[in-house]
């Protein structure tokens, strides 16, 4: 009979341990993709873009080149009050009208929701990404699925933002 006693009481102390390390493991932590690890002022660092099985391709040194060094210049601030805003640089002068019609989105609100962060321009635009922030990198990606009006195939594209902390 103590061996029972002993038994049952020593799987009870077991079960509030257990539930107590679930607790605490599942309270409220510091999480580096929360919202307030993507505050801050970020450079554009890469562009990636993979299309179906083609390899994926950096498209950034090009943007370099042909927008000088506005790419370089520019940085996306995302302001704790849920705005995101850019520098406007000088570099970016002539090339700013085609980063907005690229759907570059450089003014307007952000939020996060898990690991999806949400931005609306100006005009009511809404862009959602996957994101993920390792260190002084925050990569944001998505994908779209488009048909190719020439081939009339559906082509899917996985397109992905580098950021550098400024």
């Amino acid at each position: 009979m103590k061996n029972t006693k002993i038994s049952t009481w020593s799987t009870r102390l077991l079960a509030v341990v257990l539930m107590a390390t679930l607790v605490v493991s599942c309270g409220k932590k510091d999480d580096p993709t929360a919202a307030n690890a993507v505050v801050g002022n970020w450079k554009l660092a890469g562009l990636l873009v993979k299309e179906d099985n083609d390899p994926e391709k950096d498209l950034f040194p090009f943007l370099v080149l042909f927008g000088e060094t506005c790419f370089t210049d520019l940085v996306f601030s995302f302001n704790a009050n849920g705005t995101l805003s850019t520098n406007n640089p000088a570099s970016c002068k002539d090339v700013n009208e085609s980063i907005e019609e690229e759907g570059v989105i450089t003014s307007g609100k952000w939020s996060v929701n898990g690991t999806k962060i949400t931005m609306i321009d100006t005009d009511g635009v809404k862009d959602e990404y996957d994101y993920t922030i390792a260190g002084d990198m925050l990569s944001m990606v998505q994908t779209v699925t488009e048909t190719d009006p020439a081939t009339k195939k559906t082509v899917t594209t996985k397109i992905t933002a580098k950021y550098k902390k400024a």
